[in-house]
């Protein structure tokens, strides 16, 4: 999108073209992610996904979950997403849900979209599956699909305090705590026996 010359030089002269203007045209839906298709996605990440249209005619953007189930089981129905009924019963999910597409100004030259999002704060492997966009006020608008797949779990993040020794006496009572952050992981004790060396 934009202005194109051609320009053709010599040592002491130069020619330009004439200009020729190119303009993109947007129809129909388009989904987008902030995630690098490229890079897996973990448990736990910040997932966004955005229905977007340059339609001028008012529009009800809605969206729709296949879940990622195993076989024999992958004849299950598109579930509608909406205020009562989210992906993995709301686990993660940033609410409140959006209920409504909204008008969004992007910068020169796309200006204005209508949008409607998706967004979790810790995308959960349960929520995997194809989400689909599509404008409930004129089904014959093709819909648009993506689909989002959690590679992995993260690697649990201990909160650990500084290190430090702590006399313990015998018959005395003391507690150790171990803090995680998301996603919860299974937690361990090990015990270390250091042997001490008498000269």
């Amino acid at each position: 999108m934009g202005q194109y010359q051609c320009e053709a030089t010599r040592s002491n002269s130069s020619k330009k073209s004439v200009p020729t203007k190119f303009k993109m045209e947007i129809h129909g839906l388009q989904v987008q992610s902030n995630f690098d298709p490229f890079t897996p996605i973990v448990e736990g990440d910040q997932i966004t996904l955005t229905c977007r249209s340059k339609n001028k005619d008012v529009m009800d953007l809605v969206w729709r979950w296949l879940p990622t189930v195993p076989l024999p089981y992958q004849t299950i129905p598109f579930m509608e997403i909406n205020t009562t009924r989210l992906p993995a019963d709301e686990k993660g999910y940033l609410l409140p849900f959006e209920n409504e597409t909204r008008d969004q100004d992007y910068p020169p030259p796309l200006g204005t979209f209508q949008v409607h999002r998706l967004k979790w704060t810790n995308f959960p492997v349960e929520a995997n599956g194809i989400y689909q966009c599509y404008d409930a006020n004129n089904l014959n608008i093709p819909i648009s699909n993506i689909t989002v797949n959690v590679a992995g779990s993260k690697a649990p993040v201990i909160i650990d305090s500084e290190d430090e020794e702590i006399d313990v006496y015998p018959g005395n009572e003391f507690s150790l705590e171990c803090n995680s952050a998301f996603p919860k992981p299974k937690i361990q004790w090990f015990m270390r026996i250091v042997r001490q060396i008498l000269k």
